[in-house]
Parts: structure tokens; sequence; C-alpha cells
């Protein structure tokens, strides 16, 4: 609103706060990726980055979060590990899990772990801010979509985020 003398502020109307989440990658340009999409998201700011689990602790503790997006596989370690950590220690903080990995058995062990979701990669920029923003409305996230309905699925054996075998660098 402007007046004679300038704008003025409607008195009832007041910006909510932005919901802050952080994003957890091992991979430099996934992160600045996702951060990207989700800043332009209104309402929501990325307030930290973190590329392993022990960074993303740390960041935990230093930006206070609203919401932790992260990806299944670290460097370090297992992004089933953080939520597990996250989830003992911070219950009430969300966390969202965004992977490469097909399959129910992921989405399974992740919100056995305590997330609220998980999102593969696979499924697009869109989907991944309907899950960002469910997340941080206190709904569940966890619909997977069954690649292939009627195959059986392959066994596996573990999952790979809990595989405690070295990841060669090219596969």
């Amino acid at each position: 609103m402007f007046s004679a003398r300038g704008p003025r502020a409607s008195p009832c109307r007041s910006a909510p706060r932005d919901r802050r989440v952080l994003v957890v990658d091992d991979h430099a340009f996934t992160r600045a990726a996702v951060a990207s999409l989700l800043n332009r998201e209104p309402g929501v700011r990325v307030c930290g980055r973190a590329g392993s689990v022990r960074m993303a602790l740390a960041a935990v503790k230093r930006t206070r979060p609203d919401l932790v997006l992260t990806d299944l596989e670290m460097g370090d370690r297992s992004g089933l590990e953080l939520v597990r950590r996250l989830h003992a220690e911070r219950p009430e903080l969300p966390v969202l899990v965004f992977s490469m990995h097909y399959g129910s058995i992921y989405a399974d062990r992740v919100l056995r772990a305590g997330a609220n979701g998980y999102v593969m990669k696979s499924e697009g920029p869109d989907r991944l801010l309907e899950a960002v923003r469910a997340a941080l409305a206190g709904r569940a996230v966890g619909r997977v979509r069954r690649k292939g309905a009627g195959r059986k699925p392959r066994a596996a054996a573990a999952c790979p985020a809990e595989s405690a075998r070295p990841r060669s660098t090219l596969q």
C-alpha cells in the first residue's frame, strides 16, 4: 500500500517465517541444485548444506532447521545412520530422504528409522517440492511408485547405504 507519505505496511498482514531446510548430499552439484530449487519456493529457505553425516550433525545444531533433506548414501557414513541419530536426538525434526535408489525396501528402512518420507531423485523437482511442503506441514511422505508392477522384484541382500563394502569411484 502507498499513501501520499510513502509505503505503509498493512496492519493485518505479517509475513510468516520462512521454513528452514538443511540439504545433505555428498555431491556438491546436487546440494547446489537442490538448494537453488528450494530457495525459489515461497516460504522455504535453505539454512545450510552438508556433504557428510558428520557435517550434517554439526549443521543441525548450528542452523536449527525445520527439515533435513538428506541423501541415503554418503561418503563417510550412511544417510540411514543420520536419520536414526536425528530421530534419537531430535525426534520432532522432520527428515526427508531423497535418493537415487528405487524400491520400497529403501523407503521402508528409512521410515522405520524415523524419517518422515522417501522420494526418489528420478521423480523430479515437482515431486521433491511437494514432498518438502508435505514434510514441513507434518505429513508423512513415502508412497513409492512401483516400476514394473507385476514383475518379481530382484532380491536385495542389503541396502547399499548400509554396506560396509567400499564403493569404487567408477561403476
